[in-house]
């Protein structure tokens, strides 16, 4: 079919990686003494929990967007 847009299944993505070996190679990496996928969970877990929406952020933030501040200026600004 022309101009068909690809997409993509995760089933198939799941399958590819349970079945296609990419799991289990996965497995047996170590990095530090853990595994490879351990530590890339922990990694996305502390980047979620420490990430601005999850501090105290709305103590501050509706004071500075209230006017011309430097800090809605940083919020606002873009770097393109």
């Amino acid at each position: 079919m022309p101009g068909a847009v690809p997409t993509l299944a995760f089933h198939e993505l799941r399958d590819q990686f349970v079945f296609g070996g990419v799991g289990p190679a996965l497995q047996q990496i170590q990095v530090g003494g853990m595994p490879l996928l351990a530590v890339v969970g922990i990694c996305f877990f502390v980047g979620a929990a420490a990430s601005p929406p999850s501090s105290r952020s709305n103590v501050w933030l509706p004071d500075a967007m209230a006017g011309p501040t430097p800090v809605s200026a940083l919020i606002h600004a873009r770097p393109w």
